[in-house]
C-alpha cells in the first residue's frame, strides 16, 4: 500500500470559521463551501475506485491456486491482511463521502443555503450599531415634534408620529438577526463534532495498518514471508474489527435516514439519532477520554469534571 497516497485530514475549522477582525469572527460562504465539499467528495470517489483496484490485485494473488508451501501461505495470508486494512479505509472514505455530500443538506436545515454570504462581525457589530443610531434618530426626531406640538396644543392638537410600525420593523430584523447568529453558530458545532467524530475510524485504519506490520515483523526487517496470522487475528485493533464496522455503519445509516427525513421535512427525530451515534463513535475512538483530560469537560454532557488531587 506503500504507493498509494491518503491525502491528510482537512482541518475542520475550514469548513466554516475564517480568522477576521476577530477571533471569534465567523464568515459564511455557502455557494463556496459547497463547492469545495463537492470537490472533496470527488476527491474521496477517486480514492475508493484507486482501493478497488488495489483490492482487486491483492485478491489475485490470495487466489493464486499455483502458490502452495508454508513460504506461500505465510504470503497470502498478508495479503490478505492488506485487503481488510483497504476495506477499512474504504469504509473511512465511504463516511467522509457522507459527511461531505451532506453539508449542502445541512445549510438548508439552517435556511442558509443557495449563495448565502453571512460576516458574523458585521451581525453583531455594524448592524447591531446601526439599529442603536436609527432609534435614537427616531426617538430624537419624535421627542422634538412632540415638544412643537405641545407648544400650538392651544391653537390646534396634533400628534406625532406613532413609533409602532416602525418599532416592529426593528424587532423583525433584531429577530432574524438573532436567528442567523444561532444558525451560524449550531452549523460550525455540528459540522465540527460530525468531522471529529471521523477521527476515531482513521485512528482505528492506522492502528490495524500498524498491526499488520507487527505480525510481519522479524527483527528490523519487515518481509511477508514472515507474516504471523495468529499474531496478526489476535492483535488489540483485529480484535475490535466488528466495533469499527459497526460504527461506520451506524453514521452511514444515519446519513441516509437523514437524508430521506430531510426529503419530507421531517428533521427533528435525526438530530436526537446523531446524538447517540456520535456517543458512540467518540468513546469508540478515545476522543472523548482525550477531550476530558485535556479540558476537563465531559464532552456528552458539557459539565465540568470535578477533579480530584491526590
Amino acid at each position: 500500500m506503500g504507493h498509494f497516497q491518503i491525502s491528510g485530514k482537512i482541518r475542520c475549522e475550514n469548513f466554516l470559521i475564517l480568522k477576521g477582525r476577530g477571533d471569534s469572527m465567523k464568515i459564511l460562504d455557502s455557494s463556496s463551501l459547497q463547492d469545495s465539499m463537492e470537490t472533496r467528495a470527488k476527491h474521496y470517489k477517486n480514492l475508493q475506485e484507486q482501493f478497488n483496484q488495489l483490492r482487486k490485485a491483492f485478491n489475485e494473488i490470495v487466489d493464486l491456486d499455483n502458490f502452495e508451501g508454508k513460504g506461500a501461505e505465510a504470503i497470502k495470508g498478508f495479503y490478505q491482511g492488506q485487503i481488510e486494512v483497504v476495506e477499512a479505509w474504504q469504509r473511512l472514505t465511504d463516511r467522509q463521502i457522507a459527511f461531505f455530500e451532506g453539508v449542502a443538506g445541512k445549510l438548508q436545515d439552517k435556511d442558509l443555503g443557495d449563495n448565502t454570504r453571512v460576516e458574523t462581525d458585521f451581525l453583531e457589530n455594524d448592524l447591531s450599531q446601526k439599529e442603536r443610531i436609527a432609534d435614537e434618530m427616531i426617538t430624537e426626531q419624535k421627542k422634538s415634534l412632540d415638544n412643537i406640538f405641545r407648544e400650538i396644543d392651544d391653537l390646534i392638537s396634533l400628534d406625532s408620529f406613532s413609533r409602532s410600525k416602525f418599532d416592529d420593523q426593528m424587532a423583525d430584523i433584531h429577530k432574524k438577526k438573532i436567528k442567523t447568529l444561532d444558525a451560524i453558530d449550531e452549523l460550525d458545532k455540528e459540522l465540527k463534532e460530525e468531522y471529529i467524530s471521523s477521527e476515531g475510524e482513521e485512528s482505528y485504519v492506522i492502528q490495524l495498518f500498524s498491526a499488520l506490520l507487527e505480525a510481519t515483523k522479524q527483527g528490523n526487517s519487515i518481509t511477508p514471508i514472515n507474516f504471523n496470522t495468529e499474531a496478526f487475528h489476535t492483535s488489540e485493533a483485529y480484535q475490535v474489527k466488528s466495533e469499527a464496522e459497526e460504527v461506520t455503519l451506524s453514521y452511514l445509516t444515519f446519513k441516509q435516514d437523514e437524508k430521506e427525513a430531510r426529503e419530507i421535512e421531517n428533521r427533528p427525530w435525526y438530530k436526537n439519532f446523531w446524538e447517540g451515534t456520535k456517543t458512540f463513535a467518540g468513546e469508540f475512538s478515545g476522543y472523548y477520554d482525550y477531550k476530558r483530560a485535556t479540558e476537563g469537560i465531559d464532552p456528552v454532557t458539557g459539565k465540568k469534571l470535578l477533579i480530584l488531587k491526590e
